[in-house]
Protein backbone atom coordinates (compact mmCIF):
# COMPACT_ATOMS: atom_id res chain seq x y z
CA UNK A 1 0.00 0.00 0.00
CA UNK A 2 1.74 3.25 -1.22
CA UNK A 3 1.96 5.88 1.41
CA UNK A 4 0.76 8.69 -1.48
CA UNK A 5 -2.13 10.84 -1.01
CA UNK A 6 -4.22 11.25 -4.09
CA UNK A 7 -6.05 14.56 -4.78
CA UNK A 8 -8.78 14.19 -7.52
CA UNK A 9 -10.35 16.99 -9.32
CA UNK A 10 -13.45 15.35 -10.73
CA UNK A 11 -15.29 16.23 -13.70
CA UNK A 12 -17.73 19.21 -13.77
CA UNK A 13 -19.76 19.73 -16.95
CA UNK A 14 -18.30 22.59 -19.21
CA UNK A 15 -15.69 23.60 -16.43
CA UNK A 16 -11.83 23.15 -16.65
CA UNK A 17 -10.85 25.91 -13.41
CA UNK A 18 -7.80 26.00 -11.62
CA UNK A 19 -8.44 23.22 -9.08
CA UNK A 20 -7.11 26.09 -5.76
CA UNK A 21 -8.78 24.67 -2.75
CA UNK A 22 -6.95 21.21 -3.71
CA UNK A 23 -3.72 23.20 -5.18
CA UNK A 24 -3.81 24.92 -1.53
CA UNK A 25 -4.18 21.27 0.14
CA UNK A 26 -1.45 20.06 -1.68
CA UNK A 27 0.86 23.61 -0.23
CA UNK A 28 -0.08 21.96 3.78
CA UNK A 29 -0.03 18.28 2.89
CA UNK A 30 3.67 18.78 1.53
CA UNK A 31 4.24 20.80 4.52
CA UNK A 32 3.12 18.13 6.77
CA UNK A 33 5.63 15.63 5.25
CA UNK A 34 2.68 13.79 2.66
CA UNK A 35 3.91 13.04 -1.07
CA UNK A 36 1.17 14.02 -3.14
CA UNK A 37 -0.36 13.44 -6.44
CA UNK A 38 -2.80 15.48 -8.25
CA UNK A 39 -5.15 14.33 -11.09
CA UNK A 40 -7.66 16.04 -12.67
CA UNK A 41 -10.07 14.13 -14.77
CA UNK A 42 -11.17 17.40 -16.51
CA UNK A 43 -7.87 16.96 -18.32
CA UNK A 44 -7.09 13.24 -17.98
CA UNK A 45 -9.06 11.34 -21.15
CA UNK A 46 -8.09 8.02 -19.42
CA UNK A 47 -9.38 8.93 -15.97
CA UNK A 48 -8.55 7.01 -13.08
CA UNK A 49 -7.20 4.57 -15.22
CA UNK A 50 -3.65 6.29 -16.46
CA UNK A 51 -2.80 6.37 -12.33
CA UNK A 52 0.60 4.29 -12.46
CA UNK A 53 1.98 1.81 -9.61
CA UNK A 54 0.24 0.86 -6.48
CA UNK A 55 -2.67 2.48 -5.22
CA UNK A 56 -2.83 5.53 -3.27
CA UNK A 57 -3.09 4.79 0.47
CA UNK A 58 -5.42 7.92 0.87
CA UNK A 59 -7.49 9.96 -1.81
CA UNK A 60 -8.86 13.56 -1.37
CA UNK A 61 -11.93 13.84 -3.67
CA UNK A 62 -13.26 17.50 -4.09
CA UNK A 63 -16.92 18.66 -4.88
CA UNK A 64 -19.49 21.12 -5.85
CA UNK A 65 -22.84 21.10 -5.82
CA UNK A 66 -22.97 20.49 -9.49
CA UNK A 67 -21.22 16.85 -9.49
CA UNK A 68 -22.55 15.28 -6.12
CA UNK A 69 -23.46 12.24 -7.98
CA UNK A 70 -19.91 12.05 -10.21
CA UNK A 71 -18.34 12.29 -7.02
CA UNK A 72 -19.82 9.35 -5.50
CA UNK A 73 -19.47 7.29 -8.12
CA UNK A 74 -15.58 8.27 -8.18
CA UNK A 75 -15.63 7.41 -4.65
CA UNK A 76 -17.11 3.79 -5.66
CA UNK A 77 -14.29 3.56 -8.18
CA UNK A 78 -11.04 4.49 -6.02
CA UNK A 79 -12.67 1.70 -3.71
CA UNK A 80 -12.55 -1.14 -6.37
CA UNK A 81 -9.12 0.09 -7.31
CA UNK A 82 -7.66 -0.06 -3.85
CA UNK A 83 -7.92 2.94 -2.10
CA UNK A 84 -8.13 2.27 1.51
CA UNK A 85 -9.16 5.54 2.91
CA UNK A 86 -10.96 8.67 1.02
CA UNK A 87 -12.12 12.18 2.13
CA UNK A 88 -14.36 13.91 0.14
CA UNK A 89 -14.26 18.06 -0.04
CA UNK A 90 -15.58 20.90 -1.37
CA UNK A 91 -18.89 23.32 -1.04
CA UNK A 92 -21.28 20.02 -1.13
CA UNK A 93 -19.61 18.05 1.67
CA UNK A 94 -19.15 21.16 3.55
CA UNK A 95 -23.23 22.41 3.59
CA UNK A 96 -24.71 18.35 2.86
CA UNK A 97 -21.16 15.89 4.51
CA UNK A 98 -24.20 13.29 5.72
CA UNK A 99 -24.50 12.42 1.46
CA UNK A 100 -20.53 11.67 1.48
CA UNK A 101 -20.43 9.55 4.59
CA UNK A 102 -21.93 5.99 4.99
CA UNK A 103 -22.11 2.49 3.92
CA UNK A 104 -20.35 2.50 0.64
CA UNK A 105 -19.26 5.77 0.69
CA UNK A 106 -15.85 8.08 2.08
CA UNK A 107 -14.58 7.68 5.39
CA UNK A 108 -14.56 11.37 5.65
CA UNK A 109 -16.42 14.31 4.34
CA UNK A 110 -14.87 17.62 5.48
CA UNK A 111 -16.95 20.96 6.72
CA UNK A 112 -14.36 22.58 8.19
CA UNK A 113 -10.88 23.92 5.73
CA UNK A 114 -9.67 21.22 4.08
CA UNK A 115 -6.11 21.98 4.46
CA UNK A 116 -6.59 21.70 8.78
CA UNK A 117 -8.56 19.12 8.18
CA UNK A 118 -7.28 16.39 6.19
CA UNK A 119 -3.46 16.20 7.78
CA UNK A 120 -5.53 15.92 10.95
CA UNK A 121 -7.50 12.72 9.15
CA UNK A 122 -4.12 11.38 7.80
CA UNK A 123 -2.33 11.92 11.09
CA UNK A 124 -5.43 9.97 13.10
CA UNK A 125 -5.09 6.72 11.13
CA UNK A 126 -7.64 4.36 10.64
CA UNK A 127 -8.91 3.84 13.59
CA UNK A 128 -8.88 7.26 15.40
CA UNK A 129 -8.87 7.30 19.50
CA UNK A 130 -10.97 10.59 19.17
CA UNK A 131 -13.24 12.69 16.58
CA UNK A 132 -10.91 15.07 14.28
CA UNK A 133 -12.77 18.58 14.39
CA UNK A 134 -14.36 19.84 11.15
CA UNK A 135 -14.99 16.48 9.50
CA UNK A 136 -18.24 13.22 9.44
CA UNK A 137 -16.63 10.20 10.08
CA UNK A 138 -17.53 6.70 9.15
CA UNK A 139 -17.06 4.35 11.62
CA UNK A 140 -18.23 0.21 11.54
CA UNK A 141 -21.50 1.30 13.52
CA UNK A 142 -22.27 4.20 11.14
CA UNK A 143 -21.87 7.72 10.55
CA UNK A 144 -20.25 9.98 13.50
CA UNK A 145 -20.50 13.89 13.03
CA UNK A 146 -17.56 15.07 14.54
CA UNK A 147 -17.52 18.60 17.06
CA UNK A 148 -17.35 21.81 14.42
CA UNK A 149 -14.02 23.33 14.34
CA UNK A 150 -11.03 22.80 11.44
CA UNK A 151 -11.12 25.91 10.28
CA UNK A 152 -8.24 28.33 9.59
CA UNK A 153 -6.93 31.64 10.51
CA UNK A 154 -6.59 34.31 7.57
CA UNK A 155 -3.39 33.99 7.94
CA UNK A 156 -2.59 30.57 7.86
CA UNK A 157 -4.53 30.02 4.66
CA UNK A 158 -1.75 28.25 2.34
CA UNK A 159 -0.74 29.31 -1.26
CA UNK A 160 -2.07 27.22 -4.22
CA UNK A 161 0.97 24.74 -4.73
CA UNK A 162 1.53 24.62 -8.45
CA UNK A 163 3.61 21.99 -8.91
CA UNK A 164 0.93 18.85 -7.45
CA UNK A 165 -1.28 20.72 -10.10
CA UNK A 166 1.09 21.96 -12.73
CA UNK A 167 -0.06 25.99 -13.83
CA UNK A 168 1.23 24.99 -17.28
CA UNK A 169 -1.81 22.96 -18.15
CA UNK A 170 -4.39 25.19 -17.17
CA UNK A 171 -2.61 29.11 -18.03
CA UNK A 172 -3.67 29.45 -21.45
CA UNK A 173 -7.58 30.73 -22.19
CA UNK A 174 -8.81 30.68 -25.66
CA UNK A 175 -10.20 34.18 -25.14
CA UNK A 176 -7.40 35.83 -23.64
CA UNK A 177 -4.78 34.96 -26.41
CA UNK A 178 -1.44 36.04 -25.75
CA UNK A 179 -1.29 36.09 -22.25
CA UNK A 180 -0.95 33.43 -19.35
CA UNK A 181 -3.23 33.16 -16.57
CA UNK A 182 -3.58 31.83 -12.92
CA UNK A 183 -6.41 31.89 -10.52
CA UNK A 184 -5.39 33.01 -7.17
CA UNK A 185 -7.25 32.86 -4.14
CA UNK A 186 -7.61 36.45 -1.61
CA UNK A 187 -9.88 35.92 0.27
CA UNK A 188 -12.00 32.89 1.35
CA UNK A 189 -15.88 32.30 2.33
CA UNK A 190 -18.78 35.14 2.81
CA UNK A 191 -20.40 37.10 4.61
CA UNK A 192 -23.93 37.68 3.36
CA UNK A 193 -26.64 35.14 3.66
CA UNK A 194 -28.15 34.78 0.01
CA UNK A 195 -30.58 32.05 0.51
CA UNK A 196 -29.65 30.85 -2.72
CA UNK A 197 -25.75 29.97 -2.34
CA UNK A 198 -24.83 27.11 0.11
CA UNK A 199 -21.12 29.01 0.58
CA UNK A 200 -22.17 31.51 4.01
CA UNK A 201 -23.15 27.69 5.52
CA UNK A 202 -19.66 27.26 5.33
CA UNK A 203 -17.80 27.47 8.52
CA UNK A 204 -15.57 30.14 9.57
CA UNK A 205 -17.72 32.61 7.54
CA UNK A 206 -15.29 35.75 5.05
CA UNK A 207 -11.39 35.65 5.98
CA UNK A 208 -8.98 37.68 3.71
CA UNK A 209 -5.36 36.47 3.32
CA UNK A 210 -3.22 39.53 4.09
CA UNK A 211 -2.71 41.12 1.36
CA UNK A 212 1.18 41.48 1.11
CA UNK A 213 0.72 37.26 1.10
CA UNK A 214 -1.38 37.22 -1.88
CA UNK A 215 0.86 39.93 -4.09
CA UNK A 216 4.13 38.23 -3.22
CA UNK A 217 1.96 35.12 -4.74
CA UNK A 218 0.96 36.92 -7.58
CA UNK A 219 4.36 38.72 -8.28
CA UNK A 220 6.21 35.08 -7.88
CA UNK A 221 4.13 33.71 -10.54
CA UNK A 222 4.57 36.59 -12.66
CA UNK A 223 8.44 36.58 -12.17
CA UNK A 224 9.00 32.91 -12.69
CA UNK A 225 5.63 31.88 -14.84
CA UNK A 226 5.50 34.73 -16.95
CA UNK A 227 2.07 35.25 -15.68
CA UNK A 228 0.13 38.50 -16.74
CA UNK A 229 -3.65 37.92 -16.25
CA UNK A 230 -5.10 36.40 -12.78
CA UNK A 231 -8.35 35.34 -12.05
CA UNK A 232 -9.13 36.44 -8.54
CA UNK A 233 -11.38 33.50 -7.80
CA UNK A 234 -13.03 34.72 -4.09
CA UNK A 235 -16.15 34.24 -3.37
CA UNK A 236 -16.89 37.63 -2.22
CA UNK A 237 -14.17 39.89 -3.35
CA UNK A 238 -15.98 43.11 -2.41
CA UNK A 239 -17.01 41.81 0.98
CA UNK A 240 -14.12 43.52 2.66
CA UNK A 241 -14.09 47.01 0.94
CA UNK A 242 -10.73 48.07 2.69
CA UNK A 243 -8.61 44.88 1.77
CA UNK A 244 -9.77 45.13 -1.68
CA UNK A 245 -9.06 48.30 -2.12
CA UNK A 246 -5.30 47.82 -0.84
CA UNK A 247 -5.02 44.91 -3.04
CA UNK A 248 -5.99 46.58 -5.84
CA UNK A 249 -3.37 49.59 -4.70
CA UNK A 250 -1.24 47.12 -4.64
CA UNK A 251 -1.08 45.49 -8.00
CA UNK A 252 -1.14 48.90 -9.03
CA UNK A 253 2.47 49.66 -7.64
CA UNK A 254 4.38 45.89 -7.64
CA UNK A 255 2.48 44.34 -10.93
CA UNK A 256 2.04 47.26 -13.76
CA UNK A 257 0.13 46.19 -16.56
CA UNK A 258 -1.28 43.03 -14.97
CA UNK A 259 -4.91 41.87 -15.78
CA UNK A 260 -7.18 41.08 -13.32
CA UNK A 261 -10.96 39.41 -13.82
CA UNK A 262 -13.69 38.49 -10.76
CA UNK A 263 -15.31 35.79 -12.49
CA UNK A 264 -17.35 34.91 -10.03
CA UNK A 265 -20.31 36.94 -9.58
CA UNK A 266 -19.46 39.98 -7.13
CA UNK A 267 -22.94 41.45 -5.80
CA UNK A 268 -24.02 44.67 -7.93
CA UNK A 269 -25.12 46.38 -4.63
CA UNK A 270 -21.35 46.61 -3.45
CA UNK A 271 -20.14 48.71 -6.09
CA UNK A 272 -19.93 52.33 -6.89
CA UNK A 273 -18.04 54.49 -9.32
CA UNK A 274 -14.96 55.13 -6.87
CA UNK A 275 -14.27 51.13 -6.87
CA UNK A 276 -15.01 51.17 -9.81
CA UNK A 277 -12.05 54.01 -10.93
CA UNK A 278 -9.93 52.13 -8.41
CA UNK A 279 -10.48 48.36 -10.54
CA UNK A 280 -10.27 50.05 -14.12
CA UNK A 281 -6.61 51.76 -13.00
CA UNK A 282 -5.51 48.34 -11.50
CA UNK A 283 -6.10 46.44 -14.59
CA UNK A 284 -9.82 44.93 -14.02
CA UNK A 285 -10.83 44.22 -17.05
CA UNK A 286 -13.70 41.65 -16.92
CA UNK A 287 -16.39 41.63 -14.30
CA UNK A 288 -19.25 38.89 -13.17
CA UNK A 289 -22.32 40.42 -11.50
CA UNK A 290 -24.58 38.16 -9.76
CA UNK A 291 -27.85 39.57 -10.70
CA UNK A 292 -29.76 36.57 -10.31
CA UNK A 293 -32.98 37.32 -10.77
CA UNK A 294 -34.89 40.39 -13.28
CA UNK A 295 -37.50 40.69 -10.41
CA UNK A 296 -36.88 43.47 -7.64
CA UNK A 297 -38.91 41.65 -5.62
CA UNK A 298 -37.45 37.80 -5.73
CA UNK A 299 -33.45 39.56 -5.59
CA UNK A 300 -35.02 41.42 -2.01
CA UNK A 301 -35.88 37.71 -1.64
CA UNK A 302 -32.69 36.27 -2.35
CA UNK A 303 -30.66 38.64 -0.63
CA UNK A 304 -29.69 40.23 -3.27
CA UNK A 305 -31.25 43.70 -2.95
CA UNK A 306 -30.90 46.09 -5.69
CA UNK A 307 -33.31 48.31 -7.61
CA UNK A 308 -33.17 47.98 -11.40
CA UNK A 309 -32.05 51.73 -11.77
CA UNK A 310 -29.38 50.80 -10.29
CA UNK A 311 -28.05 47.89 -11.63
CA UNK A 312 -28.80 49.58 -14.52
CA UNK A 313 -26.05 52.60 -13.80
CA UNK A 314 -23.32 49.78 -12.22
CA UNK A 315 -23.48 48.18 -15.69
CA UNK A 316 -23.40 51.28 -17.69
CA UNK A 317 -20.38 53.00 -15.61
CA UNK A 318 -18.44 49.65 -15.58
CA UNK A 319 -18.77 49.57 -19.22
CA UNK A 320 -17.51 53.58 -19.44
CA UNK A 321 -14.52 52.17 -17.81
CA UNK A 322 -13.82 49.50 -20.54
CA UNK A 323 -15.32 46.75 -18.44
CA UNK A 324 -16.68 43.62 -20.23
CA UNK A 325 -19.44 42.96 -18.03
CA UNK A 326 -21.18 39.39 -17.63
CA UNK A 327 -24.80 38.97 -15.84
CA UNK A 328 -25.09 35.66 -13.64
CA UNK A 329 -28.85 34.76 -14.06
CA UNK A 330 -31.12 31.82 -12.44
CA UNK A 331 -34.21 30.43 -13.13
CA UNK A 332 -36.41 27.96 -11.40
CA UNK A 333 -35.95 30.47 -7.90
CA UNK A 334 -38.23 29.00 -5.01
CA UNK A 335 -41.49 31.22 -5.06
CA UNK A 336 -40.53 33.04 -8.66
CA UNK A 337 -43.99 33.35 -10.43
CA UNK A 338 -43.77 32.68 -14.32
CA UNK A 339 -43.61 36.46 -14.81
CA UNK A 340 -40.52 36.58 -12.34
CA UNK A 341 -38.48 33.93 -14.95
CA UNK A 342 -39.92 36.05 -18.26
CA UNK A 343 -38.30 38.78 -16.21
CA UNK A 344 -35.13 37.19 -15.80
CA UNK A 345 -34.64 35.63 -19.06
CA UNK A 346 -35.54 39.53 -20.71
CA UNK A 347 -33.26 41.33 -18.40
CA UNK A 348 -30.39 38.88 -19.60
CA UNK A 349 -31.28 39.39 -23.15
CA UNK A 350 -31.90 43.33 -23.11
CA UNK A 351 -29.51 44.64 -20.45
CA UNK A 352 -26.23 45.86 -21.86
CA UNK A 353 -24.22 42.44 -20.65
CA UNK A 354 -21.06 41.71 -22.82
CA UNK A 355 -21.82 38.18 -21.82
CA UNK A 356 -24.95 37.00 -20.08
CA UNK A 357 -25.05 33.57 -18.09
CA UNK A 358 -28.33 31.66 -16.97
CA UNK A 359 -28.26 28.99 -15.02
CA UNK A 360 -31.28 26.27 -13.24
CA UNK A 361 -31.74 26.44 -9.44
CA UNK A 362 -29.85 23.95 -7.79
CA UNK A 363 -31.78 23.28 -4.63
CA UNK A 364 -28.61 23.11 -2.12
Amino acid sequence: MSDRVLLVAPEVALEACYPLGLASLATALRAAGSDCVGLDLRLAPGGLACLAGPAPGFAVVDSSIRNVGTVLRLVDDLRRRGVRRVAVVGTAAAVAPARFVGPGGADAAVTGDAEAVVPALLAAGERASRPVAGAWVREEAGRVQTAPGGVLRPGRIPAADREVFPLAAYSGHALRAGRRYAAIEGSRGCPFACTFCPVPRRPGGHRARPVAAVLDEMTALAADADVTGFFLEDEQPLADRAWFAALLEGVRHRLPGAILELPNGVRADLLDEDLLDDMAASGVQRLALGVESGSERVRQELGRPIETARLRGVIAAAKRRGLVVTGYFMIGLPGESRRDLVAALLQAARRPFHYAHVSGYWPW
